[in-house]
């Protein structure tokens, strides 16, 4: 079996390189739909057409088995799963959950993109739960690592507006955008204590339960993208030190 990954940008990296970790002969192929309105910026109407049009492309390629490597993406996966019963769909949110309530962990801190903690899929997951969360949106980050600034004082200065004025002091944040783990160092400045907790090792367990390593097709991995492929070798190169050898620009849809 191929595996796919979806996102928006090259956030969805940091998920594909946990997977890599453990399964380096494992074939991937990796979609990149930038040409797009940002997925935290579209409708859910348009976000469910845009993902249908991806899992039509993944599929043509044999791909079955689909990691939404978007937490904003992922706020629409109940309805693309009910579209699409014969394709296995995984994604950031229900791993967040499930992370947060392993960790063993008192006080979260959530933090993501505009539609994902508006969504209040976060919220209302702990209504009942005696683990105390607080959402927080931090809109420009998935930006700045796009562009590669890692390391510039507007970083600085977002960074310390995000964690001004806290209703709590956090033992643990969750990164609920995958464009966040090549932050983490930047956290750990500001968040001294708390516990750094990046969904996607939960993803890749729940797609480890599903698909057997040994049912894993082996090859080279392919990556496409419906954007710049200058962009996207630049933007992979700089956030997360990956050389992408070959981006193939597609169009996809109609």
């Amino acid at each position: 079996m191929i595996i796919g990954f979806v996102d928006w940008g090259i956030g969805g990296l940091s998920v594909y390189k946990e997977f890599k970790r453990r399964f380096p002969k494992a074939q991937c192929i990796y979609v990149s739909d930038a040409s797009e309105t940002p997925y935290g910026k579209q409708t859910s109407v348009q976000l469910i057409k845009r993902l249908q049009m991806i899992t039509d492309f993944l599929n043509s390629k044999m791909v079955n088995h689909i990691v939404v490597a978007c937490n904003a993406a992922s706020t629409v996966l109940d309805q693309i799963e009910r579209n699409n019963p014969d394709t296995k769909y995984y994604g950031m949110l229900d791993a967040g959950v499930a992370l947060i309530r392993k960790s063993k962990v008192k006080r979260c801190l959530i933090i993501g993109g505009q539609r994902t903690i508006e969504s209040n899929y976060f919220q209302n997951s702990f209504l009942k739960s005696k683990i105390k969360i607080e959402t927080r949106v931090a809109q420009p980050l998935s930006a700045m690592v796009e562009k590669g600034e890692l390391n510039s004082p507007k970083l600085r200065k977002e960074l310390k507006t995000l964690f001004t004025g806290l209703n709590m002091k956090p033992d643990s944040l969750l990164l609920a955008c995958t464009h966040y783990p090549v932050l983490a160092n930047h956290f750990k400045i500001d968040l001294k204590r708390a516990k750094i907790l990046d969904p996607a090792t939960e993803v890749i367990k729940a797609l480890t339960l599903a698909v057997p390593p040994r049912k894993l097709t082996k090859g080279t991995d392919i990556f496409f993208t419906t954007g710049s492929v200058l962009n996207m070798k630049k933007s992979a190169r700089l956030a997360f030190k990956i050389v992408l050898p070959k981006v193939t620009k597609i169009e996809v849809g109609p």
